[in-house]
């Protein structure tokens, strides 16, 4: 680099890498790290991921034991969830015969002359139970899969602070010690920075996503405790409420029994007047 000219704002196009790889407490999983060349049209897909989970979950297998319990956690982009042939849905954009199809494979009742609106509805109703193909091909060698809440960013949030952690590290890296700007040597940086990963740093990374989790476990719990307060709050006071309309009923009550006492007591007093003049006549 000479100094002179002016930095060229990347627009995002040319050869890329992209990384597959385990994070656990002791670091990156070096035996399974995939790193490939790609550019903007031909990146990771889900057939390029599939073949990864597959051939990692062997890995994992063979090197943990078959007794082992093995858990990968994913989040949802697309390729993590690809759906089976079998419970793939149809979709509005689908031809009618194709619908029809889909339904008589699953044995559904068809009747007779229906619009392609009503068989989509037969469709919606007999959704088969999802199953992802990335599932299927961990399954193979009985390695369980778990994905993060879909939309629920704040529930993700621990775990998706972890891999921006991580990134950023890598990125560091290469940005400091990367002076030919060839993606050969971004690469050998990458390996470089991956295998030097050691387990306090990724613990780390572990322990500041637990301390999120923690300070929203916390808050739920405040809010629980906050919202049973307002509740008994509210039961005091309709309670008082009752307890208040309970003692001017029986104050009504009250009355209206000494009104009906006065009312005899007239009718008595006049019954006995009335009998004294008769008497006197």
């Amino acid at each position: 680099m000479t100094g002179s000219g002016r930095l060229r704002q990347s627009k995002g196009k040319g050869q890329k890498l992209v990384i597959s790889a385990l994070l656990s407490n002791s670091g990156f999983h070096l035996t399974s790290v995939d790193i490939f060349k790609c550019d903007e049209n031909h990146s990771m897909n889900s057939n390029h991921f599939v073949r990864w989970i597959d051939q990692t979950s062997s890995i994992l297998r063979k090197q943990l034991g078959k007794d082992a319990k093995v858990l990968l956690v994913l989040d949802n982009v697309p390729w993590h969830n690809r759906l089976t042939e079998e419970t793939m849905p149809p979709k509005r954009s689908c031809r009618k015969e194709l619908i029809s199809d889909w339904l008589m494979h699953r044995r559904v009742p068809l009747p007779t002359k229906a619009t392609k609106a009503v068989l989509l509805q037969l469709a919606f109703a007999n959704f088969p139970e999802k199953r992802y193909v990335v599932d299927e091909a961990a399954a193979a060698s009985n390695v369980d899969i778990l994905r993060l809440f879909f939309r629920s960013f704040d529930l993700n949030l621990g775990l998706r602070t972890v891999i921006p952690l991580v990134w950023a590290g890598l990125k560091s890296y290469v940005r400091e010690h990367n002076t030919n700007f060839r993606l050969s040597d971004v690469r050998n940086l990458t390996q470089t920075w991956m295998a030097s990963l050691d387990a306090s740093t990724t613990t780390s990374y572990l322990d500041h996503a637990q301390n999120i989790e923690n300070t929203f476990k916390k808050s739920d719990r405040f809010a629980e405790h906050i919202e049973e307060k307002i509740v008994d709050d509210d039961d005091e006071e309709e309670n008082e409420m009752y307890s208040e309309e309970e003692e001017e009923t029986e104050m009504d009550s009250e009355e209206e029994d000494e009104n009906q006492i006065d009312s005899e007591e007239e009718e008595d007093e006049n019954q006995i007047d009335s009998e004294e003049e008769e008497i006197s006549e």
